[in-house]
Formats: C-alpha cells, sequence, structure tokens
C-alpha cells in the first residue's frame, strides 16, 4: 500500500520506531521495521498485524460502512476492508488492492467471506513493512 510519513516519534517499548501516516483511505500511527532514519515522505509498505488470537465479533466485525478506511480510536487502528477466507482457514484484509494476512480467526462465518468488515486493534499491534515498489 502507498502511504505518506508525516512524522516520526520516539521508538515505543518495543524499540521500534512510531510513524504517522496518512493512506489513501485515512490516517493513523503505527510501528515501522525498516531503516530506522525514516523520513516524513512517500512508501510503500505491508501492514503486519503482530497479533495470532483475533477473534470474530471482537477484533474483526462486520463493518457500517463499505469503503476501504484507515483510523485511529484511542490507542487503537481501525482498518476497514474486504474479508476474504481461504479454503485452509486463513483470513486475509483487503484494503485497495493491498492484502494483508491476518492468519486465523476464531469464529468467522463462511457468510463473511467477501464482506466489509473492521479490523480492531492496538496500535502498538500494527508494523508498516517498508518495500520498493
Amino acid at each position: 500500500m502507498d502511504i505518506s510519513v508525516l512524522g516520526v516519534s520516539r521508538p515505543s517499548a518495543s524499540g521500534r520506531q512510531v510513524v504517522q501516516f496518512r493512506t489513501d483511505f485515512g490516517s493513523a500511527t503505527a510501528c515501522w521495521f525498516g531503516d530506522a532514519t525514516v523520513l516524513p515522505g512517500e512508501y510503500s509498505v505491508e501492514f503486519d498485524i503482530g497479533r495470532e488470537d483475533l477473534s470474530w465479533g471482537r477484533d474483526v466485525r462486520p463493518a457500517e460502512t463499505q469503503a476501504p478506511g484507515v483510523r485511529e480510536s484511542g490507542d487503537q487502528i481501525v482498518l476497514r476492508g474486504l474479508l476474504e477466507l481461504a479454503a485452509d482457514g486463513h483470513v486475509s484484509l483487503r484494503l485497495g488492492y493491498s492484502l494483508s494476512l491476518l492468519g486465523v480467526v476464531d469464529s468467522v462465518p463462511a457468510v463473511a467471506d467477501r464482506t466489509w468488515v473492521e479490523l480492531v486493534v492496538d496500535s502498538a499491534d500494527v508494523t508498516l513493512y517498508p518495500y520498493d515498489s
């Protein structure tokens, strides 16, 4: 996903840089994995959700709005996108053209495949991995 890094904060408790960023779908704050000298500017990144205990109804739930979105809610980040279920039980979230693997989400009903959902996790659980596009 293409983002604009707007600012860089001091490292988090885990020692990772924290960046404020903007996408075509909204803005939020997340951890940065890459060059420690990240500067404000344009980057292509992959979102990584560092949680393995995601659950339907708690962390992933149906969205009221049917459009991609990125926003903050207190210390949490809300990612809204299309849920995609794989035959092997893995779940992905599509934000525009970007696809983020969520792993296995407990109790996702099969009818949720290709529906709009919101993923709500602590901002510290979201890491942006830059790559060359």
